[in-house]
């Protein structure tokens, strides 16, 4: 699916009837019979004490109605390659629960007061590449961290309910989650940035690496790569944000990315088209304005948007079904 800019600016400008974001909210003080019991994954540096603040912090009343795992530095080398990562050093958790088909990759933080990094939308995009679909992800700390650990907590959180795993997926989702929040750290602090414009961006890369292997049967140059980064950054705005040091990291993970099994799934391509929709509406107005400053016909993109999603849509998955 190729992302237009004209398809964007409709789908954001429909912000208002777009329905309300699903809620990442797990309950547990109950059973779901449809999909079963979530599964917690705890960071492994997590004292006995610990370990009760952080089922507090998820709101747990009955231990027993969740599946618990633990994540450990044994898992940074299972699903990353990673040696080295101290258990000590985990304290990040998840709650992850499957959700019913079109809800999308939902993520709330619990303690945000100790995620001091990594946001929200940062991470359903990570998950996406990894293999989440249609899943609740709550996340917490009883300590201030940085957050990128507890992808990993989801990583093996989605093994244990059968998800198949990929390597070649978990690094790029990690590249990924480490780009971005890098990149969204550097600017923080200016005034024409809104890090989710880069999440909305970040998305559309990723699409237009899978559109372009689709439509030419190989992956993309570093010189397309390039074409399709400066497209996605002018698109959502921030084309006078980045510097060149942050567009070669873009270049960076693009490469992984569109190396991983990742640029060839049908569901990311559904997933995303979620994640862009629900990420808009979470934009600041000022941004939310620069992007229907950009529409020469608003109501006519908003009329046509919806078309032109469908429709590339059913372009890419009939691409995909001839060469399978």
């Amino acid at each position: 699916m190729k992302f237009k800019k004209t398809a964007i600016i409709a789908a954001l400008a429909l912000s208002t009837s777009i329905p309300v974001l699903a809620s990442a909210d797990i309950k547990t003080d109950t059973i779901d019979e449809v999909w079963g019991k979530p599964t917690l994954v705890y960071g492994a540096g997590l004292t006995d004490s610990e370990v009760s603040q952080t089922n507090r912090a998820f709101g747990i009343t009955n231990i027993e109605n969740v599946n618990r795992q633990v994540n450990s530095g044994q898992d940074f080398s299972l699903y990353l390659g990673q040696s080295g990562v101290s258990d000590n050093s985990l304290f990040s958790s998840v709650l992850v629960q499957k959700q019913a088909k079109g809800r999308g990759v939902n993520v709330d933080i619990k303690t945000p007061q100790n995620i001091t990094q990594v946001t929200s939308t940062q991470y359903a995009n990570a998950a996406i590449t990894a293999g989440a679909s249609d899943v609740n992800i709550d996340v917490a700390s009883v300590k201030k961290v940085t957050g990128e650990s507890a992808l990993v907590g989801v990583y093996k959180a989605l093994s244990a309910n059968g998800v198949k795993v990929d390597n070649s997926r978990t690094q790029a989702a990690t590249q990924e989650l480490q780009t971005v929040n890098s990149i969204a750290g550097d600017h923080k602090d200016d005034k024409d940035f809104d890090p989710k414009a880069l999440d909305l961006a970040t998305a559309q890369i990723k699409q237009g690496l899978s559109d372009y292997k689709s439509k030419n049967g190989q992956v993309a140059s570093n010189d397309e790569i390039n074409n399709i980064i400066k497209k996605a950054l002018s698109d959502n705005n921030i084309q006078n944000v980045l510097s060149n040091n942050d567009i070669n990291n873009l270049v960076s993970f693009a490469n992984t990315y569109q190396n991983s099994t990742a640029i060839d799934s049908k569901d990311v391509a559904k997933q995303l088209e979620k994640f862009s929709k629900d990420t808009y509406s979470k934009l600041s107005e000022n941004m939310k304005d620069k992007y229907k400053d950009d529409a020469d016909n608003a109501f006519q993109k908003i009329k046509n948007f919806f078309e032109d999603i469908f429709k590339s849509l059913s372009n890419f998955l009939s691409n995909r079904n001839q060469k399978q």
